[in-house]
């Protein structure tokens, strides 16, 4: 069976003194594909000693800056080390932001972008389904699958029926956790989840883990963390087969 290699590029929310931006990249049917480009994003991958600039393929769940902020500092990269492209997928108000970013880069190349990521990633063998998020702008949730072996990821979202069948039986579950328990009704007016809310969204796959964290959050998913559901860190790779 395939495998998909998981790796927690940022595990933050919009700012924590030491977690970036949230950003998951999955090495899956030898394509990088990253769902959301947090700002140190490439940086990690620096550091896991994969090459930030073979990301070709991004996947926006929606288009607040903290998720998209990387993508601009991928393209520059592209300008001049690398293939000078990007294929994107995601809500629309998130693109045209994200075209107007990119347009503003300087290098030596400019740097082509398309939309096309998710037929893209089909033609390989990568089967990605962007699903409804509840969140306060347009948002999805992503599911990738490869062989059999499936990951879900959530963005941002208040709890949803739809993220927890697809993460029923998947390999690996990733859930946002923005706001300790306790905290529900600010957490749903956000359009967040609490880390009890998050732990039961990935409680029926093989594999949970929380990210887009708080300082007040992460606190309690250290504390819950255990067995099936895992907190990672920044550089956390993971391969779920």
């Amino acid at each position: 069976m395939p495998c998909i290699n998981v790796v927690f590029a940022g595990t933050g929310s919009a700012l924590h003194p030491y977690r970036g931006q949230s950003s998951v990249v999955l090495e899956v049917a030898g394509i990088l594909l990253a769902v959301d480009l947090g700002c140190a994003a490439l940086n990690v991958l620096e550091r896991t000693g994969l090459d930030p600039v073979e990301v070709n393929h991004v996947i926006v769940t929606h288009g607040h800056y903290d998720h998209i902020c990387g993508i601009p500092h991928l393209a520059f990269l592209k300008s001049f080390r690398g293939t000078p492209r990007i294929s994107l997928a995601g809500p629309a108000e998130a693109l045209d932001a994200l075209s107007r970013m990119v347009s503003a880069v300087r290098g030596d190349r400019r740097v082509s972008i398309s939309y096309n990521a998710v037929s893209e990633l089909y033609s390989a063998g990568v089967r990605v389904v962007m699903f409804e998020a509840a969140h306060t702008v347009p948002a999805f949730s992503v599911s990738v699958e490869h062989g059999g072996v499936r990951v879900v990821i959530s963005g941002d979202t208040r709890p949803m029926e739809s993220y927890k069948r697809m993460a029923a039986d998947a390999a690996l579950a990733v859930h946002e956790a923005t706001m300790p328990p306790g905290m529900e009704d600010a957490a749903a007016a956000k359009g967040h989840s609490t880390v009890s809310q998050a732990a039961e969204q990935v409680s029926a796959a093989s594999l949970g883990a929380l990210y887009h964290l708080t300082v007040e959050s992460e606190r309690a998913a250290l504390k819950a963390s255990g067995g099936r559901v895992l907190v990672p860190f920044d550089g956390t790779v993971l391969k779920v087969c």
